[in-house]
């Protein structure tokens, strides 16, 4: 289902060592968001992807959370792409403080 879904079924029988970075990449990611869990990590997961892979791992996560999984998603992201696809919460760190993005147009400081 997941190699039909990236049209990888080329690429199912290569070992990953000798896969351009970007594929390999996308196979980690896919194997992490695949996982049936619900909560998942991300740091920074556009990096080294192609334009294309990136979206199609967005719509994946999209695919996999209305089957009632990754309910909980922390991604640092410096690629604007994710936050229009994801529904998200933004929080900012910016000079040692936390601020929270709500829909006014002013920073909310959260204190822990």
């Amino acid at each position: 289902f997941v190699i039909d879904y990236f049209d990888l079924g080329d690429k199912e029988k290569q070992p990953l060592k000798g896969m351009a970075y970007s594929f390999q990449k996308l196979a980690y990611l896919i194997k992490s968001a695949a996982s049936n869990k619900q909560v998942l990590v991300l740091e920074d997961p556009a990096s080294g992807l192609e334009e294309s892979q990136w979206l199609c791992f967005l719509d994946f996560i999209q695919m996999q959370q209305r089957r009632g999984f990754l309910r909980h998603i922390f991604m640092s992201n410096h690629h604007p792409t994710a936050m229009r696809h994801i529904g998200h919460n933004r929080i900012y760190l910016e000079d040692g403080l936390i601020y929270i993005d709500e829909e006014i147009n002013s920073k909310k400081v959260s204190h822990f």
